[in-house]
């Protein structure tokens, strides 16, 4: 005759009264750590190394942590341990081909340390629970969390790091400037004068070190608080401007093509926009051109994301030439794009 107990763990089935996960502060603990971390560092240093890396690295470390607590630490039956990470990790790989391209890295940045987050929370309120439902049960909020980041996209970082989140079905920001964007140009007459000491010609000022000698800056905005005189969208990208004169140039993504733009600094009006097939994208800094144009003797420069150089005349925005200079030194286009500033 068996002296075996039916309550002894040996004896269990999948479906038996089974103890709950043991150790459920140690996991409970591991994810408050990470949340802890994460908004500590997101509050105190927003922006710097220290919050990209722990963005990062955080929920991998997380991820880790978890796998060892269930799988060695957590006292369930071996199909618990072995369904907790399994599900998890098919969820995540379920959803890459289904999410938004922004965010691809988002899967493990975002998503993974939310799903972690619920498991836990589930198993704590699941803990006298029989095993089979609240396997079945983590697999629903497993499926919850993970649907979730389907739905979404992310239109960029702010320089604090702030990810700006929008439903993948609403129209973006691009769509919403192409269709508010005035076709014409003003075409007014443009002659500008020589490069002077207050113009801003290239990236960088003059010199390319950021500074413009001889003004100064009303710093105290409490006392003279800066007036808006206007604004209106123009298309992403990461250029800054070239100002000689009253006219600013820029570089914008508009749809598939990259325009390079001549601005009426005092409204803001386009005086003129070349356009230039060709449309670069990359995950973590989203769409548009990465240099800034360069003013000299009456012409405009602009390298393009994707390696083409482009020479304008300024006063009307006609091109007078153009190379491509990815393909004629064979270069792989980097990860970020072409980014240097003539």
């Amino acid at each position: 005759m068996s002296t075996s107990s039916p309550l002894e763990p040996s004896a269990a089935t999948p479906d038996s009264p089974s103890p709950g996960p043991t150790r459920l502060g140690l996991a409970a603990a591991f994810v408050l750590l990470f949340w802890g971390v994460v908004l500590g560092v997101k509050t105190f240093s927003p922006g710097s190394y220290a919050h990209f890396m722990t963005t990062f690295i955080g929920p991998m470390v997380l991820a880790l942590l978890m796998l060892i607590w269930w799988l060695a630490l957590s006292g369930l039956n071996w199909r618990e341990r072995l369904a907790g990470p399994l599900l998890t990790a098919l969820g995540g790989l379920a959803i890459v081909p289904l999410v938004d391209k922004s965010m691809k890295m988002g899967v493990l940045m975002f998503a993974m340390p939310v799903a972690l987050s619920a498991a836990v929370v589930w198993l704590f309120l699941a803990r006298r629970t029989r095993p089979l439902p609240r396997t079945l049960g983590l697999a629903v909020v497993l499926f919850f969390c993970w649907s979730y980041y389907t739905l979404i996209r992310i239109d960029g970082l702010g320089g604090d790091l702030k990810s700006e989140v929008s439903w993948r079905w609403d129209a973006t920001k691009e769509e919403r400037f192409l269709a508010e964007r005035s076709q014409a140009a003003t075409g007014f007459a443009m002659k500008l004068p020589p490069v002077g000491p207050e113009d801003w010609p290239e990236f960088r000022g003059p010199q390319r070190d950021s500074r413009l000698t001889g003004v100064k800056i009303a710093t105290d905005w409490n006392a003279q608080p800066p007036k808006l005189l206007w604004k209106h969208r123009i298309g992403p990208g990461w250029s800054s401007f070239a100002v000689v004169d009253d006219f600013a140039f820029t570089q914008e993504q508009r749809g598939e093509d990259e325009a390079i733009v001549c601005y009426y600094v005092p409204d803001g009006a386009e005086v003129w926009a070349h356009l230039v097939p060709g449309r670069f994208w990359e995950v973590v800094a989203g769409a548009g051109p990465r240099a800034t144009p360069t003013y000299h003797d009456g012409r405009v420069y602009a390298f393009g994301a994707n390696g083409l150089l482009v020479a304008l005349d300024a006063n009307s925005g006609r091109e007078l030439w153009k190379r491509n200079v990815q393909q004629e030194t064979a270069a792989v286009t980097p990860q970020w794009g072409f980014s240097a500033s003539p």
